[in-house]
């Protein structure tokens, strides 16, 4: 540990020499408040007499000598000699201790007013695997371990791969159980993997497991000692609380608590180098995300960032506590590795391509000069087919890339198919004909437009869209034109329409509830007390049907609502890893859904009439990304692969 004598600050890293507040040499010893620290000079000579050198004043610049309980000036060395009947070479010693002293004080002024580079400024990317199906990566401090989920054959394992000799191990065999990597322990001596909700350590190269935290999201964060972590939970109505414990899991307390429409990002947290501050993701307006810290002494949450994306992801401080690496994504790229100063806030991307880094792994090595990460690429298609045989769907697009990719799709009664992609550079709403002819580009601009919904008269086309500032439901004409706003709260997304098209039901974040605003707009009427994602209406009869969590502790599941809104009429059990959006089938008697594991997708249907869910179709080992239901009953499904590869960023300039 380490100390700077002029402002008291703490460090943890040893490795530092100046202070990175006023740029004073740091002492070796205990925290503030404890023992006097000392100052190590690097001379020989000054080792044999540091006996009463035990201090480096560096606000005088001179180096002061404990004399009978007071402090004297090297300044007046001759008069102390006579005094103190020092030898030469005691004085010789005092002056060289002098000379070190302005030596190191000239040294940190040096760095503290000369402006440093900005991290990764230049980077090499390198791919560490070729499996094409591992996520979940962290690194361990030292850099000489990667630690991955490695999904193969429909089960999760965790590979530790040593960055040194290119070799892996398996420390968790695999299960059908969700897992994801979190962190390595400060010491690189231990993994943190997540095994549902539930936190677990376990050696870096295999033994018994041990459960540390359950019923959290993301994964833990150390302090820079090691003796306690950070991590987040779920409150109700999609709130999330920051807490603090001790590193065993024991000892937990809240440290800060935001509702849904500010909640935090559901990644791991990021201690910082001086242990006064914890940074993570926050949400700033239901839609909008900023980089922000966290007092550890009060819970006080500030903004580091003024500028705003539309997902911050996992965060990690760089060694020296001026900056932070990040993972975001803005309203139409996708997720790259970002870097900001502190306290500055200055934001700038470290990667710019198309394809998609970070998300939930993202880890920094203790010297700062190597980032590890997951890069993900998209390959989609859409196929189009009967509903009951989907199987033998025909493709009707070739080959889109991860920014062209198809996002929602949605019929007219006409039989053309609307979607969201990001082929023209922007996420913007398109068109085409059943056979992946005639596309024509509906919105422009730089929002971010997605989840159309067509109203069944075919006149109207709704989606949401940042256009107005925050995610919000809008209308255009099928042309594209005539845009109207018709929503103005906050995070409100998935748009679906009543059968007589006059009615749109939509799932609100913020709020944590299902609402409906009328074809022209006004005021949204509130539907349920608890959060439904996915709302999908039924043509027949107006049913809703959506993902639904009836409370906190409860597992989620498939929920029919009346056209009315309140309490479930029916709800079913669902299989793990259920995701995406909800169809209703043509008649209106069952409900499709995805169910993905990893990067493979397959597609399920539950009968009105109970009983269990069924498998319809294993797209394995491709993943569904969207699914629409025709009136007449085919079924579009927009599925591709996802290559998941861990990489290593290196700043090729150093720090």
């Amino acid at each position: 540990m380490k100390l700077c004598p002029q402002c008291r600050r703490d460090y943890f890293d040893d490795s530092l020499l100046y202070c990175l507040d006023d740029g004073s040499a740091l002492l070796d010893g205990p925290a503030s408040g404890d023992e006097t620290a000392t100052a190590n000079l690097s001379s020989t000579d000054a080792r044999d007499n540091v006996s009463t050198r035990t201090q480096v004043d560096t606000t005088s610049q001179t180096a002061i000598l404990p004399s009978e309980g007071r402090s004297r000036s090297i300044q007046d060395s001759e008069d102390l000699a006579s005094k103190t009947k020092w030898s030469k070479r005691n004085i010789i010693v005092a002056a060289l201790a002098v000379g070190l002293t302005a030596s190191g004080i000239a040294v940190a002024t040096y760095r503290y007013f000369t402006k440093r580079p900005i991290p990764f400024q230049s980077i090499k990317i390198t791919k560490l695997t070729t499996i094409g199906n591992a996520t979940a990566a962290a690194m361990s401090p030292n850099g000489e371990y990667i630690a991955h989920i490695l999904y193969e054959g429909g089960k999760n394992s965790v590979r530790v791969w040593d960055v040194a000799t290119k070799s892996t191990i398996e420390i968790v065999p695999p299960t059908e159980d969700g897992m994801a990597v979190s962190t390595f322990s400060p010491d690189s001596r231990y993994v943190y993997y997540r095994k549902l909700a539930d936190l677990y350590q376990i050696p870096v190269l295999g033994g018994p497991p041990k459960k540390i935290l359950e019923n959290i999201v993301g994964g833990i964060g150390f302090s820079p000692d090691g003796k306690q972590s950070t991590f987040i939970r779920r409150d109700g109505d999609l709130g999330t609380s920051l807490y603090i414990a001790n590193a065993d899991g024991t000892g937990e307390r809240t440290l800060a608590a935001r509702n849904a429409g500010e909640r935090f990002a559901i990644y791991e947290p990021a201690w910082s180098p001086d242990g006064k501050l914890i940074a993570t993701g926050v949400y700033v307006d239901g839609t909008n995300m900023v980089v922000a810290a966290v007092s550890v002494d009060d819970g006080t949450v500030r903004t580091i960032t003024s500028q705003t994306w539309v997902a911050v992801n996992r965060v990690a401080w760089t060694r020296d506590g001026r900056g932070l690496i990040f993972s975001a994504g803005e309203a139409n790229t996708q997720s790259q590795i970002w870097y900001v100063s502190y306290p500055a806030g200055e934001a700038r991307r470290i990667t710019n391509d198309a394809n998609s880094y970070g998300l939930g792994s993202l880890s920094l090595a203790s010297d700062s000069s190597t980032i590890a990460t997951t890069q993900i690429e998209y390959i989609s298609n859409v196929f189009v087919g009967p509903a009951g045989d989907v199987g033998h769907a025909r493709q009707i697009t070739h080959s889109l890339s991860s920014l062209a990719r198809s996002y929602i799709l949605a019929w007219t009664p006409e039989g053309k198919l609307v979607y969201s992609t990001s082929a023209g550079g922007n996420r913007n709403i398109w068109i085409m004909n059943s056979d992946g002819t005639g596309n024509r580009q509906l919105t422009t601009g730089s929002a971010y437009d997605g989840g159309p919904a067509v109203t069944p008269d075919g006149k109207y086309i709704i989606f949401d869209s940042t256009r107005g500032g925050r995610d919000n439901i809008w209308r255009m004409d099928a042309d594209g034109g005539h845009l109207i706003q018709l929503t103005n709260g906050a995070d409100e997304e998935a748009p679906s329409v009543s059968p007589d098209g006059q009615w749109i039901i939509f799932d609100s974040i913020a709020t944590s509830d299902m609402r409906k605003v009328s074809i022209n707009g006004g005021e949204a009427v509130r539907l349920t007390e608890r959060h439904v994602t996915w709302p999908t209406v039924s043509r027949r009869d107006g049913m809703i049907a959506g993902f639904y969590v009836s409370d906190p502790s409860s597992q989620r599941r498939l929920a029919v609502f009346a056209p009315g809104g309140g309490e479930p009429v029916k709800t079913f059990d669902l299989p793990p890893a259920a995701s995406g959006n909800i169809q209703w089938s043509a008649d209106g008697r069952s409900i499709l859904y995805v169910v993905t594991k990893a990067s493979a997708s397959s597609l399920w249907s539950q009968s009105m009439d109970g009983g269990p869910p069924k498998q319809l179709v294993d797209f394995t080992p491709e993943a569904i990304f969207s699914i629409a239901v025709a009136p007449d009953g085919r079924l579009a499904i927009a599925r591709g692969t996802i290559v998941r590869d861990v990489v290593l960023i290196t700043d090729t300039l150093g720090q």
